[in-house]
């Protein structure tokens, strides 16, 4: 089945995304002193200090260690993140993915209001009802953008237990200690998907193993569902929508997502 969008570092395609990805492109491209960062060079830059900024932080640039050189710091611009970003690295900042676990999290809890207020008459809303349309769907707007850096936190089980322990804490009320038993969980889940080979970055390129092996990873999502399902309030889980279907909107499988994509 084609996929609409793969695990790896696409954008969303906005008009302002095809611009940024343009700039970032000729930033990276265009200057020879820079040079092609190899395979190798691949890795996470880890903003350093109060001066450290991220992606979309109004062009500020901050002193950032990169990661795997010890004592190496240089100053990033906002055009040499975007390119980084390009470059399927992930610009870390402190407690990035803790927000985008809660922004989805804050999505998944409110998918019934949006569907609610979308039904309703346009010429009948009240301003406030107007207001909060407008808040949800930029909330849903941002989360849908966020997919491919969602993606990659499979490649990390730390990053993957912390993304879902914070989605599901925003969604379900989840208190400290169920909130640390999801945490637990879902990074024995990271671990065993890499271990697997089910994370983003185990993909086949070839269409044909791609197929397979995705038949494979849905398998795993489901088991992971349920057991996700076990830790929650009894009911929970279906009551907040987080099932099979919202795993596949979370690896951009919007043909596989049924009305988790509404």
């Amino acid at each position: 089945m084609k996929r609409l969008m793969s695990f790896r570092g696409r954008l969303a395609m906005s008009g302002g995304a095809v611009a940024v990805m343009l700039v970032a492109l000729w930033l990276k491209w265009g200057r020879p002193e820079e040079g092609k960062r190899g395979a190798e060079g691949k890795r996470a830059v880890v903003a350093a200090g109060k001066d450290g900024g991220g992606v979309g932080d109004g062009g500020k640039a901050g002193n950032v260690k990169v990661a795997g050189e010890p004592g190496r710091e240089r100053v990033l611009s906002e055009a040499d993140k975007l390119a980084a970003a390009l470059e399927d690295q992930v610009v870390v900042t402190l407690g990035k993915v803790e927000d985008v676990g809660k922004q989805a999290g804050m999505m998944l809890g409110s998918k019934m209001e949006l569907r609610a207020l979308r039904q309703m008459d346009a010429a009948a809303l009240t301003a406030e009802q107007r207001r909060r349309l407008r808040e949800l769907e930029r909330q849903r707007a941002a989360v849908l953008g966020s997919l491919p850096e969602v993606a990659g936190f499979q490649n990390n089980p730390d990053e993957y237990a912390s993304f879902f322990s914070h989605l599901l804490k925003e969604a379900a009320g989840l208190g400290p200690e169920q909130t640390q038993a999801v945490h637990k969980y879902m990074r024995a889940r990271g671990a065993a998907m890499v271990a697997a080979g089910f994370h983003a970055d185990a993909q086949p390129e070839d269409p044909a193993a791609a197929d397979a092996w995705e038949e494979k990873r849905d398998v795993f999502n489901e088991e992971t569902v349920a057991g996700v399902s076990g830790i929650l309030p009894p009911g929970e889980a279906e009551r907040i929508g987080f099932n099979d279907r919202f795993m596949e909107l979370l690896e951009a499988d919007f043909d596989k997502a049924g009305d988790a994509a509404q």
